[in-house]
């Protein structure tokens, strides 16, 4: 007898080094459907953004989106970018325990808008 997967077990999936987005996506989905109680849009999208690692996580974290073939199209997107080199994967860092208050910036940029009307003789 087939036991039905559970919620646990989709969150801990992860997308294979050498595994194409789109497949990764589908057999998320597939383990995804078979979820008993299924799963609403909002917590699939949810929970398979959290499934996944950077430069896909970075990309698709702030996506307001609740639809799941939205998510593909953009995950696909950022795959076909990586392949291009023009985004780049980040190498594992080991945290020095530093702030990013504390380290010393190389400059500053200001950018301004300025209200016409009080630039008006």
């Amino acid at each position: 007898m087939d036991m039905a997967p559970d919620r646990s077990q989709l969150q801990n999936m992860a997308k294979g080094e050498k595994e194409a987005f789109k497949e990764y996506t589908r057999r998320w989905r597939e383990l995804a459907t078979r979820i008993q109680p299924p799963l609403s849009d909002k917590e699939m999208v949810t929970m398979f953004i959290e499934t996944l690692h950077s430069p896909f996580y970075k990309k698709m974290v702030g996506n307001v989106s609740s639809n799941f073939a939205n998510l593909l199209l953009i995950g696909e997107r950022v795959e076909v970018r990586m392949k291009k080199g023009r985004i780049v994967l980040e190498a594992a860092t080991s945290h020095t325990g530093e702030s990013y208050d504390s380290k010393e910036e190389e400059g500053t940029n200001l950018i301004a808008t300025l209200n016409p009307q009080l630039l008006a003789p």
